[in-house]
């Protein structure tokens, strides 16, 4: 069945491709790809750093389209298509009245076709019908960094309809954390991690809240007093953070694979669900919203990273919008800090001995090139000790001996790209004494 409502024509100089029998737009820079299909909810379907791809997709729905009709099905989950990949709600999800959004299912924001505004080499602009339901029209812009595995996703959400409307952008994506079998099914495949910094001023007793499934979930814990872990153990469940850190990350130990969402959290502002800036769904058998997740369409093996914004009043005409930065690397876990730069799996140790120091410490790289180990002085300059090249295809060990020169009273890691432009700092350790 062909999805009804689309607006596009598709134009000759357009990144066209086709992905698993869709039509889509394949963006790329060298270091990673990403195929983001229109005509079923503008999703991101895929995100890869060189060629190993994140995101889950749906084996059954593999280059099918619907009706809207077809997509909302008997209005509950079990209709839902869940093709996989990443794309934006509007939160807060629930049927309790139409201050909530009561999907999936959703023939429109979530299943529906999307109109292509713009599309090259590095970029896409993807736009949604008018949804009756929420009111809202979204506009997705994904762009790659030239030069990195980094991408920017901008949200915007503008209140198409006659009524005054309250929404925050909900963005989900599925990360796939099966593997086949060879009786053509999949299995969960084991090592897939979930990292959140949690706010040490939380509302939450533990720094997070159960909102699905049972309060003693093994999948549930920690990996330091202040950073939350998720170990995928292919359980239903669903926990939400008022992080406040910006930054939540998927660690695949099989590859020390890491994607990131990076965004940014608004102190003082209202949250929907209670207070979440980020949550996590793991995919397993049980009931939820009164559907039994144990049904064979319904048994698959993903894990969600989801990214909430402030609830925002719009009157008619009015937007809003809201950007989460991508980043992809392979770094050793657990993730215990995100920058601009890259993740940290080991922080900077150092060991000092007669004017010497040895600095080791474990990353992932965002932008392929080199980092720099800087002695910052008293008084004086930058001195560089040692530099090491890098980039996000391997793991960073860092293992530095130098001298340490006088006056020095800090070390930074810094990146810098391929072009020799200085992507950010990484790491920083104070020296005493």
């Amino acid at each position: 069945m062909a999805a009804s409502g689309g607006s596009t024509t598709w134009r000759s100089d357009w990144p066209v491709a086709e992905y698993h029998g869709w039509r889509a737009l394949e963006l790329r820079n060298g270091v990673a790809r990403a195929a983001l299909v229109p005509d079923i909810g503008g999703r991101v379907m895929q995100f890869w750093l060189g060629e190993h791809g994140f995101l889950f997709n749906n084996q059954r729905l593999l280059g099918k389209l619907f009706s809207p009709e077809e997509h909302w099905g008997d209005g509950t989950i079990a209709s839902w298509k869940n093709y996989g990949g990443n794309k934006t709600w509007p939160a807060p999800q629930g049927w309790d009245g139409p201050h909530q959004w009561a999907g999936p299912p959703d023939p429109v924001l979530d299943g529906g076709p999307f109109q292509v505004l713009e599309a090259g080499p590095l970029s896409a602009a993807l736009r949604s019908q008018p949804d009756p339901r929420s009111g809202l029209q979204i506009t997705r812009v994904f762009s790659l960094d030239p030069l990195a595995a980094r991408a920017q996703l901008r949200r915007v959400m503008r209140n198409a309809s006659d009524r005054t409307v309250r929404w925050s952008l909900w963005d989900v994506t599925q990360l796939d954390c099966g593997e086949p079998t060879p009786d053509g099914t999949t299995r969960m495949r084991p090592g897939c991690w979930m990292y959140v910094p949690k706010n040490p001023q939380s509302r939450f007793p533990d720094g997070f809240q159960v909102t699905y499934g049972p309060p003693d979930n093994p999948q549930w814990g920690s990996a330091g007093p202040d950073l939350f872990a998720m170990e995928y153990q292919e359980r239903i469940g669903k926990v939400g953070l008022d992080a406040c850190d910006g930054w939540i990350a998927f660690h695949d130990r099989a590859g020390d694979w890491v994607l990131v969402h990076q965004f940014t959290y608004v102190p003082g502002a209202e949250y929907p669900h209670g207070g979440d800036s980020a949550e996590i769904w793991t995919q397993g058998p049980g009931v939820a919203a009164g559907v039994d997740f144990s049904l064979p369409h319904l048994r698959l093996h993903f894990s969600e990273m989801e990214v909430l914004g402030p609830l925002t009043t719009l009157a008619p005409g009015e937007q809003a919008e809201a950007t989460i930065e991508w980043g992809a690397c392979r770094c050793p876990g657990p993730i215990r800090a995100v920058t601009a730069a890259g993740c940290i799996g080991q922080p900077l140790t150092l060991e000092r001995q007669a004017g010497q120091v040895w600095a080791r410490g474990q990353y992932g790289l965002f932008a392929p090139g080199r980092v720099q180990l800087r002695a910052l002085r008293r008084g004086g300059p930058a001195a560089v000790l040692g530099e090491q090249p890098a980039g996000p295809l391997e793991p960073l060990r860092l293992d530095v001996r130098a001298v340490l020169p006088e006056g020095a009273i800090a070390l930074e890691l810094v990146a810098l790209d391929s072009a020799g432009t200085e992507r950010g700092l990484l790491d920083r350790v104070a020296l005493s004494g």
